[in-house]
């Protein structure tokens, strides 16, 4: 098995929208609004690009 390596650029932080499910910039994925951000990002509570509702964690990825 190859291991992999995530630096600070890399998104690991997967948030979706709480209200929208238009699909915009990000990608639709069943019926919500969903992008992700890298931590750097992340902490400038981001927004959603369609409806301007702050968005929620879905998961996150954790870098060793």
């Amino acid at each position: 098995m190859t291991d992999i390596f995530l630096n600070q650029e890399d998104p690991v932080i997967f948030a979706k929208c709480p209200k929208c499910s238009k699909s915009g910039i990000g990608s639709k994925v069943g019926n919500y609004y969903g992008k992700a951000f890298t931590e750097r990002r992340w902490k400038r509570s981001p927004v959603c690009e369609n409806c301007e509702t702050p968005l929620v964690v879905m998961f996150e990825i954790e870098r060793d």
